[in-house]
């Protein structure tokens, strides 16, 4: 009897033992991954992405030589439609960059928050996500996001949650 409660005290141990050593395995691949992600899109990484004919496109729609500002939405996002408010009220102060308002939601549904938010700028894409592809390029992130690249296509700053305009303009 008394074997046998060794037995069962070892295999227990040889159970944590396992199953801690499968977290920190976990927890270093994820480190590994967000280092990866967070130096690859020190540059505009080469997404793809849809945009509204769904067509597929990739960093190649971005103008060269062009300040870029990235929003990741979510059409339902009370923070997102703020967001989007202020830079309709405020397209002036984009005049010299590009746009680009990424969501995971369907075409119509980001078709309508263009239309709500007269959105329909020659330097503002909208582009879908349908595939939840976005944290592959820029980390993963919520709703409301915001990355902002210079005129070289590099990194400048990257906001997340609700951010004022006055804030993402500064760095434009």
């Amino acid at each position: 009897m008394m074997k046998q409660k060794r037995y069962l005290l070892l295999a227990l141990v040889m159970v944590v033992i396992n199953f801690t050593a499968y977290i920190l395995y976990k927890i270093v691949i994820a480190k590994q991954q967000n280092t990866i992600v967070k130096t690859n899109m020190q540059t505009l990484p080469d997404f793809n992405f849809y945009n509204l004919d769904s067509v597929a496109v990739s960093a190649n729609i971005v103008n060269k030589g062009r300040p870029v500002c990235i929003f990741y939405f979510n059409a339902d996002c009370e923070f997102c439609q703020y967001e989007a408010r202020e830079i309709s009220k405020n397209i002036a102060l984009f005049k010299d960059a590009q746009i680009l308002l990424v969501s995971f939601n369907t075409i119509a549904d980001i078709k309508k928050f263009a239309l709500d938010y007269k959105l329909n700028y020659p330097n503002v894409v909208f582009l879908q996500d349908p595939n939840f592809q976005f944290s592959t390029w820029f980390g993963k992130t919520g709703v409301p996001s915001v990355f902002i690249y210079d005129a070289q296509h590099r990194l400048i700053n990257e906001f997340h949650g609700e951010t004022k305009i006055e804030a993402i303009i500064k760095y434009l």
